[in-house]
């Protein structure tokens, strides 16, 4: 959420008779405290990369986005491109429960706004480092450089 929105619901909220202004103060604070923390961190982590010329383009080493660009889309969702028309086709092309993956989900709004048509159920994936945490669980991190998931090693006669 915009900060401008939950100041603005804060500021109506005083005028009602049933709404509570400081639970939309409460996740205003909510909003800025998270920002605080990212940006506690980058100042941590930032100097060490700055130096380096590889990621200045967006993309690390194995092709997926930096997770600056998570950070970014979460803070503003507002920004990013959702192509509705393509996502209402797809709809019209899978029977009703069905499930998919979405690889390279980024932020996972693909997936969560198929997710809400109740239609099917989407599952979201990325390889970004942190996009777990960064999307609060929308987003599972997988990637081709992980370790293999342990399977069953018990020797099956035929």
């Amino acid at each position: 959420m915009q900060v401008s929105t939950l100041w603005w619901m804060f500021d109506l909220g005083q005028y009602s008779n049933t709404n509570n202004p400081a639970k939309h103060l409460q996740a205003l604070l909510k909003v800025l405290q998270q920002a605080e923390a990212l940006f506690a961190e980058l100042l941590i982590n930032l100097p060490e990369v700055l130096p380096r010329s590889d990621h200045f383009w967006g993309h690390q080493e194995h092709g997926m986005f930096m997770n600056s660009t998570v950070i970014y889309r979460t803070l503003f969702p507002e920004s990013a491109i959702l192509d509705k028309g393509l996502l209402r086709r797809l709809l019209r092309l899978l029977p009703e429960g069905s499930s998919l993956a979405d690889f390279g989900a980024l932020d996972g709004q693909y997936s969560s706004w198929l997710n809400d048509t109740g239609w099917v159920t989407a599952f979201a994936f990325d390889g970004v480092p942190g996009v777990t945490d960064i999307t609060d669980g929308r987003v599972t991190e997988v990637g081709p450089w992980a370790p293999e998931p342990k399977t069953s090693t018990r020797n099956q006669n035929v």
